[in-house]
């Protein structure tokens, strides 16, 4: 009998994460500072990044701690899920309250995870899951992956090193539209947060002018203060669905 805990070969990877990328570090820390201390296991997050922090929201299948706009995302993806496959939503799961864990990259103590940020999550069907570095996944991911990539997610399946196929993150392009946008302070709903990250990424001009639309940004070539997002189309279609969202949001 087929089970979603099935375990098959990762797909080619030619075939998902089209235009998304992992969040590096760095782009992170400009973004949204610095989460928290760079622990081993899971500490909490301080400073004005703690602000930004939601704590046990109900995306559908669980409840997580997260970065606002990333748990706003999630309930998206997984309100998709439910109707396109509601047998993989019920059946999928995570650990933890899935997001928040400020800590480093496994044997990286020099470089934080982006579970650090609340960015990212790990998810399972059934009570094994698959170990990082196999080249293999769960068959619950093939109807997980694509609708991830929708909404701007990276699939940790594509990491080039170390495959981790249970792993999804907010993408590089996708964590900078939604500061650069503004999305990240309506769906706060308070005046009194300040700015993400003065003089970082949400006050570049040449960003500020990709999320307005008179600029598009175009490949191969990385272009000043805007190596971090890069694929126009992807850009112009999130920023529009996103916009959408937050005012959806905001009216709640």
């Amino acid at each position: 009998m087929i089970q979603l805990s099935d375990i098959v070969p990762i797909p080619p990877t030619e075939t998902f994460n089209h235009g998304l990328h992992s969040a590096s570090e760095s782009t992170m820390i400009k973004l949204l500072g610095i989460p928290g201390r760079k622990t081993d296991k899971c500490s909490d997050p301080t400073g004005d990044f703690a602000r930004h922090v939601v704590h046990s929201v109900d995306v559908g299948p669980f409840r997580v701690n997260g970065l606002n706009v990333a748990v706003e995302s999630l309930k998206q993806v997984f309100a998709e899920l439910k109707a396109k496959a509601p047998q993989v939503f019920d059946e999928v799961s995570t650990e933890f309250l899935g997001m928040l864990c400020v800590r480093h990259i496994g044997k990286r103590p020099d470089v934080f995870s982006n579970h650090s940020w609340g960015t990212a999550i790990d998810l399972k069907f059934g009570p094994k899951e698959v170990d990082r570095g196999e080249r293999v996944t769960q068959r619950g991911f093939l109807s997980l992956f694509p609708i991830f990539n929708k909404f701007g997610w990276f699939w940790g399946a594509g990491f080039s090193r170390t495959a981790d196929s249970m792993h999804f993150e907010v993408a590089e392009e996708t964590i900078a539209r939604m500061i650069v946008g503004g999305v990240h302070e309506r769906i706060t709903r308070s005046r009194e947060i300040p700015p993400v990250a003065p003089g970082g990424l949400a006050n570049d001009p040449d960003l500020v002018d990709v999320v307005a639309g008179p600029r598009i940004l175009e490949q191969p070539g990385r272009q000043r203060g805007v190596g971090a997002v890069q694929d126009a189309g992807l850009l112009r279609r999130s920023i529009s669905r996103w916009r959408r969202s937050a005012s959806s949001a905001a009216a709640e």
